[in-house]
């Protein structure tokens, strides 16, 4: 029975349920909220707040119940990530600890290949981290602390988590040997598929 496996999937599925919850409880918008950013909101994309949906926080110039609410959903979504981050090192480290004792006992080639998918495991850590939390973090706790960022600090926040999914499995696929063999094969394969189309086609000219 791989209880490891189940006990993962019904990790994720609690923090996703807990997540949520603190979602539509602390930071579900509000007629207060929208009303703070319609007029912002319809100058810089020429939409009306009221068509779309979203997640808030409102910490200034507001009701004490919403700021409660909104102070209570950022501190609780950073406790959340905060221990899944910190879960991260202490299984990596648990790991590494783990492939240096068992190393004297693997074939060289086992130990490799277990090297090579720790490391993209560690990239695949790290890439949330920098496009994901770190975003999403410096925009509530700068609003929250009243620290003025640049639109473009926004735009390109918004930019970074939106290429979460392109970057995650590009971790995988150049770390380990056979994917990455794979993609330049086929990379190159469409290179030499071009150079004879362009030598047939300047043997035609020529012969014309």
């Amino acid at each position: 029975m791989p209880y490891g496996l189940i006990f993962s999937v019904i990790y994720v599925i609690v923090h996703m349920i807990i997540w949520g919850l603190i979602d539509f409880h602390c930071l579900h918008s509000a007629p207060e909220m929208r009303d703070y950013i319609r007029i912002p909101f319809k100058e810089l994309y020429n939409e009306s707040i009221d068509d779309v949906n979203f997640v808030a926080g409102l910490f200034w110039e507001t009701t004490p119940g919403i700021i409660r609410r909104s102070w209570a959903g950022i501190l609780l979504l950073t406790v959340i990530a905060s221990y899944s981050m910190t879960l991260y090192f202490v299984l990596g480290y648990k790991i590494i600890t783990g492939l240096n004792i068992q190393s004297i006992t693997m074939s060289k080639q086992t130990a490799q290949m277990q090297k090579q998918l720790f490391k993209a495991l560690a990239i695949q850590t790290i890439i949330p981290i920098c496009v994901s939390f770190m975003p999403c973090s410096l925009s509530f706790y700068g609003a929250a602390l009243r620290i003025d960022f640049m639109n473009w600090v926004y735009w390109m926040s918004a930019v970074a988590v939106s290429m979460f999914p392109f970057l995650d499995p590009m971790a995988i696929i150049f770390f380990l040997p056979a994917l990455r063999r794979r993609i330049v094969g086929a990379v190159k394969g469409i290179n030499s598929v071009s150079v004879v189309t362009n030598q047939y086609s300047e043997t035609s000219n020529a012969i014309n």
